[in-house]
């Protein structure tokens, strides 16, 4: 009915060829295009056996496959069966098969196994009993194979009557024959013995007869009442299996509903922390520079609160020194009143003496006054000449370090941005090429994937065509040798079962020269085509190898280009990040330094030089050393006072001379 097979020799898909609707069918094409291939799959699923023997079962399994399946479906008795063989190789290469019958249901409609026929010996007793055949009698009269369908006619007739013996198989009658005589002699003796044992029983009336049936019947509702409180209690089984399962799934789902509902509630929280994040993004780099500013305005704070403790300070010994004076004033006054009355008294006693001396004192005081004004000279000499504006050049100083101080890590995070900025550029540059050299080389490696892709399939189907062709040339050396050997023993007949002439020694010369012939011819072409499927095994295993090391390089090259291309897109954010860190960077910086950089904003930042690494240290050492400008500034301020007191000195004491 149905010849279903997989892996089988040329059959490397599944194929199934249904022999339903006519008695009659007929498989044509040409050499090699798998016809006897069904045949052999019908004596390989039946007996095991193939054109080439018992033996190197292995061989049929296709060469692109792991393994191979045959189901052979036939009628018995009016009864469907099916028989299905399988044969995979393990891991060590060795072949282990599955065999097994299975008929079919005629209520369910479904194939049942057959009992103990999974095993080896099984399987022939059930082939043996159900089919009558062996291999030998099948191929010679149901399944003729090629160069053996007139085995049965040249047979002698003690080979036509094996030939029939086994197609009939007089010997399993002739078992049958036994066994039923014993069985008869076996009945005998028991039919002797029970009717020794019937006439020793009492004789059962009608009524005990009547009650006996009666509690059968009884029996047989109970045992039906039983059978449909069993199925009921199997159907509330399957139900309560049912539903835990149902009970399992709802639990589940309910996990996910409360997880999905626990999202949903949170989703507003999540949104609102998505904005934040948002904002908080979009502000970060505006809070830096306000975080900067407000370091610059604590600074400047710094400075301030400084010079108003100094001016405090100033204020505390302007006072100290308006008090004094206040007091020098008071003893001014004080000796003024003494020297009035002093004068009065020296009018009256030193007239004399003021006109004998006041040349002296003048010329004496003048001397004096002389001495100071040089040595105030000599004090003013050495201070700067002009304390104002070396305060002013100290308090510039003083105040372009404190700007320095602010602008020095806004010039740091521009310069670094940029540097950053130059090896993202290089190295995106570098990916770039990388990425576009990967994919040319892909894409080559894809071509050469084509190419020996095309030159695999191409070789695979030459190598099972001189598969199928070294089988074909096998099958007929083996036929051959099988009519050479039957021709050889042939010897000393009077008639030729060939061709049905008189066997004389001429005839008999002539077709075992013919025999030999045809071995020969079918040996060298069995060689040849044997040299041919060396040959395309080895040009497949050549493509393989050349078709996996293309797969491999072209795995490769996509998995290279993929990472390539990956980093390459990172390069490029890196790029846009740290070109808009250079933009905040240069719009933080005061206009005097922004101008240095570039007059106007640059498209290309890479472009720009100041400052460069050597300038960077030095407005770091100019912005650290702060302390010695406002040492400096004090100082300054310290000379513009002493200077200002020895201006005062010398001026009164030019104004005594």
């Amino acid at each position: 009915r149905r010849v279903k097979l997989s892996g089988f020799l040329s059959y490397k898909d599944e194929q199934e060829v249904a022999f339903d609707g006519s008695s009659l069918w007929m498989l044509s094409g040409l050499n090699g295009s798998g016809k006897s291939t069904i045949f052999d799959a019908v004596t390989y699923a039946l007996f095991g056996h193939h054109r080439g023997g018992a033996t190197n079962a292995a061989e049929l399994i296709n060469k692109d496959s792991k393994a191979l399946s045959v189901e052979f479906e036939f009628l018995a008795d009016g009864q469907p069966y099916q028989v299905r063989r399988t044969l995979r190789r393990d891991a060590k290469g060795n072949p282990k098969g599955t065999q097994g019958v299975l008929r079919l249901d005629s209520v369910s409609g479904r194939w049942v196994p057959i009992a103990d026929t999974g095993s080896s010996d099984g399987f022939k007793s059930w082939v043996r009993d159900k089919v009558g055949l062996n291999y030998e009698t099948f191929t010679s009269s149901v399944l003729l194979l090629q160069g053996r369908a007139e085995r049965l006619l040249d047979s002698t007739p003690k080979g036509r009557a094996e030939v029939l013996a086994g197609i009939v198989d007089l010997e399993r009658y002739q078992n049958l024959h036994e066994r039923a005589d014993a069985r008869r002699k076996a009945l005998k003796a028991n039919l002797e013995a029970v009717q020794g044992q019937v006439a020793g029983i009492p004789e059962v009336t009608d009524l005990e007869l009547f009650a006996a049936e009666n509690k059968i019947h009884e029996a047989e509702e109970a045992r039906a009442g039983v059978a449909r409180e069993v199925d009921r209690l199997q159907h509330l089984e399957f139900e309560a299996r049912k539903w835990a399962d149902l009970q399992a799934r709802l639990a589940t789902l309910k996990a996910r509903w409360d997880t999905a509902q626990a999202l949903i509630a949170e989703s507003a929280a999540i949104e609102q922390a998505y904005y934040r994040l948002r904002d908080l993004r979009d502000v970060i780099p505006h809070l830096l520079v306000i975080q900067e500013k407000q370091l610059a305005v604590a600074e400047s704070e710094r400075n301030a609160g400084q010079l108003q403790a100094l001016k405090d300070q100033y204020e505390a010994k302007k006072g100290e020194v308006e008090q004094a004076l206040d007091v020098v004033r008071k003893k001014r006054a004080s000796h003024q009143k003494t020297l009035m009355n002093e004068e009065h008294r020296l009018q009256e006693v030193g007239v004399r003496l003021r006109e004998l001396t006041g040349q002296l004192s003048q010329v004496r005081l003048y001397e004096e006054q002389s001495a100071r004004l040089k040595q105030l000279e000599g004090d003013l000499a050495k201070l700067p000449k002009d304390p104002d504006a070396a305060v002013r050049q100290a308090q510039d100083v003083l105040d372009h370090r404190n700007e320095l101080g602010k602008v020095v890590p806004l010039l740091d995070r521009f310069a670094a941005a940029r540097i950053e900025l130059r090896e993202a550029t290089s190295r995106c540059e570098t990916l770039g090429k990388a990425e576009h050299t990967t994919r040319e080389a892909g894409e080559k490696a894809r071509r050469t994937h084509t190419e020996s892709k095309a030159k695999l399939d191409a070789a695979r189907q030459v190598r099972q065509q001189a598969d199928e062709a070294a089988t074909e040339a096998r099958t007929l050396l083996q036929q051959a040798k099988a009519a050479a050997d039957e021709f050889g023993q042939m010897e000393g007949a009077k008639v030729c079962r060939a061709c049905g002439q008189a066997l004389t020694p001429g005839h008999w010369a002539e077709e075992k020269a013919k025999r030999e012939k045809e071995l020969k011819a079918a040996s060298a072409r069995h060689k040849q085509t044997a040299a041919a499927q060396a040959a395309a095994a080895t040009a497949e295993t050549a493509a393989r190898d050349q078709f996996d090391a293309a797969d491999q390089e072209l795995t490769r090259l996509r998995e290279e280009y993929r990472d390539t291309k990956k980093e390459w897109e990172l390069a490029g954010k890196d790029v846009e990040r740290l070109t808009q860190e250079c933009r905040l960077a240069y719009r933080s910086l005061p206009d005097a330094y922004r101008e240095k950089v570039s007059p106007a904003e640059p498209g290309d930042w890479l472009a720009t030089v100041w400052p460069t690494a050597d300038e960077q240290r030095v407005l770091k050492k100019e912005a650290g050393d702060l302390e010695t400008a406002r040492r400096q500034v004090r100082n300054a301020q310290e000379q513009k006072s002493k200077s200002d007191k020895l201006h005062a000195e010398r001026a009164a004491a030019e104004e005594t001379l």
